[in-house]
């Protein structure tokens, strides 16, 4: 049976102070579909409101820091997204470690956000947001701030780029767990509450689930990356689902031809591909119709987006000159350090953009210590 979004209703309230106003007019209308239950966006709503006075019992004030990673609090859970929002909505900066670490090194990872000297001016003052970690250019990882605007900003230049039709419907969309770094926070959980649509969560290798979940909540968009993608690329899987997916995005990671061809083939979707980082949330994505058939591509870049390509000299190369990209964008969070003298951010990343201003990604300038990368790209030269 397929589950159709209820009409809207004028009493509609919710608790995501911060949420866009399309989550609001839909509390019956099922926000995750999880492997306990549906639970609906007014269900949801009173377990955020629960969760701020939890805490605020608990004396947490705006500006403080907490980390969200609670033993009996399973990633990707209602109870995890619950708190994560009630966080955001006290003002709270919420320190999410990566769902991949062993939880022996969470400490490790996290002890120098949570031990700061009170003494000392906290970065970023008392901005809401959250801190993700980068995925490894050094042994340790290092933590990032994402501020709140900067959040409702990802989402927004993320949603412009849907085709028109499928922003109005309310798309569900299918989340794969663990819901990890900020572009799965970001595309598959925030981008489709802002839309007032379904997140399908469920993990691999579900398939059964998987199967079940496209069908009955008629999943249109697919935000993964390539090893997920890998194991999706499976034609019987999407004959059972008879899922009519529209908007099907690679992120994190440099995805191999073979692996788009095979998804594309099994599900009838092409795959795009999505660019950015932990430091700075999305910049570009391919939503050109048709997508481009150059893996290598990652479209063109959002809206308020300011990229260049710089040659190891420092200047600005003309389309086609390849060297490191850069970027800058509004409510960027980064150190003054890590930034050029115009504010620009390098990525470390070689690319370049072509004459109708599209970004090309060939390779790291910098090579990833994360295992998940190195297992990931064995062999590639991307």
């Amino acid at each position: 049976m397929i589950r159709n979004h209820p009409t809207s209703t004028a009493d509609g309230q919710s608790a995501f102070s911060w949420y866009a106003p399309a989550t609001q007019p839909f509390p019956d209308a099922i926000a995750l579909a999880t492997p306990d239950g549906d639970v609906t966006f007014g269900d949801l709503a009173d377990r955020v409101a629960g969760e701020q006075a939890r805490l605020v019992d608990e004396g947490f004030k705006s500006g403080q820091r907490i980390r969200h990673d609670h033993p009996a609090v399973k990633p990707g859970s209602v109870d995890w997204l619950a708190t994560l929002l009630a966080g955001l909505n006290l003002g709270l900066q919420v320190i999410l470690p990566d769902q991949d670490w062993p939880r022996e090194q969470i400490p490790r990872h996290t002890a120098d956000l949570l031990n700061a000297d009170d003494r000392e001016p906290a970065p970023h003052g008392s901005q809401a947001g959250v801190w993700l970690f980068t995925s490894g250019t050094t042994a340790r990882p290092k933590p990032r701030f994402r501020s709140l605007a900067l959040l409702r900003d990802d989402v927004a230049r993320v949603a412009a780029r849907l085709p028109d039709d499928l922003r109005e419907r309310r798309p569900a969309g299918l989340c794969l767990l663990p819901l990890s770094h900020g572009f799965g926070l970001v595309n598959a959980l925030l981008l489709v509450h802002s839309l007032g649509g379904t997140v399908a969560m469920a993990e691999l290798p579900q398939r059964d689930r998987i199967a079940e979940l496209l069908r009955t909540y008629r999943v249109e968009m697919l935000y993964s990356w390539p090893a997920h993608l890998q194991q999706l690329a499976d034609a019987d899987l999407w004959r059972q689902a008879k899922a009519p997916l529209r908007w099907c995005v690679s992120s994190s990671l440099a995805l191999s031809p073979e692996v788009a061809a095979r998804f594309n083939a099994a599900s009838g979707c092409p795959v795009r591909q999505q660019y950015g980082a932990t430091e700075t949330g999305p910049l570009c994505v391919d939503s050109d119709e048709p997508p481009s058939r150059s893996t290598q591509c990652v479209g063109r870049p959002l809206d308020g987006v300011a990229l260049s390509v710089l040659s190891p000299s420092g200047d600005t190369l003309p389309a086609a000159g390849k060297g490191e990209v850069v970027v800058r964008l509004k409510h960027m969070t980064l150190p003054a350090e890590e930034l050029t003298a115009e504010g620009y951010y390098r990525t470390g990343d070689c690319g370049y953009r072509d004459s109708d201003g599209l970004v090309y990604i060939l390779k790291r300038f910098k090579p990833f210590t994360d295992e998940r990368q190195m297992a990931t790209n064995a062999g590639s030269d991307a």
